[in-house]
């Protein structure tokens, strides 16, 4: 039960004062204050409910007894209900584990009784720490801000902190909120790999959508087949993106699923598994009516019109080669397509730098000229990269294979 002591213990002074002389007005809410515990204990399992406390104390204004006592009703109807919802109530121990430990120096381990959790709170923890909004998360929950805000409350309870405090204008993330956003985002993919993974993958009747990030040479000297193919497929898609900087991040995410890039370019990062699919090297290129890459030195090469790749505003990695070994180029153009180059440099006096491979193919459809750098240059490793979650997924190995043997047949 609440004894009266404890109620008036949760307000100011000044209330306590109001409390005790509306004694005689509250005395006839002790027999429903006693029937809620009752109720609480039997629906919760709690025996124990004289540690029920709400976070904050309630806004009480001055009035008649009988107002107090309606207040102080409505707030424990309102604690006892919380706790329902939320399937767990802390115990004086409970509650302990979570402070401090000033003789360790850290705070004590709390244990978490599944039992007790509505695990479906996972998913508005998910979009409430990516939002760090409540309207915005219940938008993407497709629930109503209510229902979301409820979620939040429980949340709240659940793990003893707000979760998301006012800053000025906006929220922000606890310390404790922050610490949880990649765990608990890793959690909700493990758990959605585990639930749509099937044991084999029929490329004939099997759905599915895969993500490459690469550039448009790799795109028409390797996938052009698969592309091909997949073309006539009405179940399985490609969506190809020109690489950026951030998709080794998405990569490891999981928003997309490989990356196919130098290995010169992206390096050996040991928590993605990497697969080297053929070396290529660099060859220079101009007008098949270009006269002045005649009889070439690095002095008349730096001095030509020279046509640049950029990729997110990076400088190529024969460009970056140039650098390293001295050699200035005269950079009078950019782009940021490798196959646009040698359609550029057909029409013009640039010359450029391309690999081998894609200039063979261009010349083709444009007439070209090749010619031999004016200083040695180092070949480059074309990698197929993925997150080693991917690796026992069937779908994903069927696109795996299929890329690693065009390339090697192209060896």
């Amino acid at each position: 039960m609440f004894p009266m002591s404890d109620i008036v213990g949760f307000y100011p002074p000044r209330i306590r004062t109001m409390g005790q002389r509306a004694s005689s007005a509250t005395s006839s809410s002790v027999g429903l204050f006693e029937s809620l515990c009752s109720s609480a204990r039997r629906f919760t399992g709690v025996q124990n409910t004289h540690h029920l406390r709400w976070p904050t104390p309630p806004l009480v204004r001055r009035g008649p007894a009988g107002k107090l006592a309606r207040v102080v009703q409505w707030r424990h109807v309102k604690l006892l209900g919380y706790a329902a919802l939320s399937g767990s109530t802390k115990s004086t121990q409970e509650q302990g584990s979570t402070r401090m430990d000033a003789s360790r120096g850290g705070p004590a381990t709390r244990r978490v009784d599944l039992r007790r959790v509505d695990l479906n709170l996972l998913v508005s923890l998910h979009y409430l720490l990516e939002e760090c909004q409540v309207t915005a998360a219940a938008a993407r929950m497709s629930i109503s801000q209510p229902s979301m805000s409820a979620s939040l409350s429980r949340l709240r309870y659940l793990l003893d902190d707000p979760l998301m405090v006012r800053a000025g204008r906006k929220l922000v993330l606890t310390p404790l909120a922050q610490s949880l956003v990649e765990p608990v985002a890793e959690i909700l993919r493990d758990i959605e790999q585990t639930l749509s993974a099937r044991p084999t993958f029929d490329p004939r009747t099997d759905a599915r959508q895969f993500i490459v990030a690469t550039t448009d040479y790799i795109t028409l000297v390797l996938l052009k087949k698969l592309v091909t193919e997949l073309a006539f497929s009405t179940e399985l898609h490609l969506e190809i993106q020109p690489v950026l900087a951030s998709h080794v991040e998405d990569l490891r995410q999981g928003r997309i699923d490989l990356i196919i890039a130098p290995r010169e370019v992206i390096g050996d990062l040991d928590d993605l598994v990497g697969v080297n699919l053929f070396k290529d090297r660099f060859i220079g290129m101009a007008s098949a009516k270009n006269t002045d890459v005649d009889d070439l030195t690095v002095e008349k090469f730096s001095q030509l019109s020279y046509l640049a790749y950029r990729s997110d505003g990076a400088r190529s990695n024969v460009d970056r080669q140039f650098d390293a070994l001295g050699v200035a180029l005269n950079v009078e153009m950019t782009t940021e397509s490798f196959v646009v180059v040698p359609l550029l440099v057909a029409e013009s006096n640039f010359i450029s730098m391309i690999h081998e491979r894609l200039g063979r193919v261009m010349a083709d459809f444009v007439e070209l000229r090749f010619f031999e750098s004016p200083i040695p240059l180092s070949s480059i490793t074309q990698t197929i990269y993925w997150h080693p979650r991917r690796s026992d997924d069937p779908g994903h190995r069927w696109l795996r294979e299929k890329i690693i043997a065009e390339a090697r047949s192209h060896r």
